[in-house]
């Protein structure tokens, strides 16, 4: 479950069309709790970038 978003900046846009390639981090792993950060390219162009922190448990 995605629990925060943090530090989001959007710096270029991205068009219909364009391919997006994300690289992802790991900053911190818990067996409840993962924490990430994020950025995303068209290109070589960074387009976006985020921290964000996802809680790990079942549906039920």
């Amino acid at each position: 479950f995605l629990a925060t978003v943090d530090k989001v900046k959007f710096r270029n846009q991205v068009r219909p069309g364009d391919t997006v390639r994300m690289e992802v981090t790991n900053l911190r792993v818990s067996p409840k709790m993962v924490k990430q950060s994020g950025k995303a390219f068209v290109g070589d162009v960074l387009c976006a970038e985020a921290e964000w922190m996802c809680l790990v448990g079942s549906a039920n």
